[in-house]
């Protein structure tokens, strides 16, 4: 019997031969434990967990699974500016897959180049909520 990998990576590919095989012999294992949409909600919770370091990462490793996640967006105008960073921000985006997927929110046009988890939520309202 194969060893359950340990690390998040290993965990990660792991997860997507379930998803991409259901009948192959690691998904076997799988198969009454999870849905694979159960493995990857807590692959990205597990992401989130290791990488709440709140270091911005490239874009491109970004979870696609709807995780509400900081992004930093970079509008086209950016590139003629005296200062770029008039022409930046931080907003709160998530992947969807409508018409073949892309990220949504609210706010400034522009491009995204780097992602980071939403901190936690505070764990009590204030006294006057």
């Amino acid at each position: 019997m194969t060893p359950m990998p340990t690390d998040l990576d290993g965990l990660e590919a792991l997860a997507k031969a379930c998803l991409v095989d259901h009948n192959r012999a690691a998904s076997r294992k799988f198969r009454q434990a999870a849905h694979p949409s159960a493995i990857l909600a807590l692959i990205s919770l597990a992401r989130r967990a290791v990488s709440a370091d709140g270091e911005w990462r490239p874009i491109e490793s970004a979870p696609r699974d709807g995780t509400p996640l900081l992004a930093w967006c970079v509008h086209p105008h950016a590139r003629h500016a005296e200062d770029p960073k008039e022409w930046a921000a931080a907003v709160v985006t998530q992947w969807i897959n409508h018409n073949g997927g892309g990220w949504t929110w609210n706010g400034m046009a522009g491009s995204f180049t780097h992602w980071q988890p939403l901190p936690a939520p505070p764990t009590a309202l204030g006294a006057d909520q």
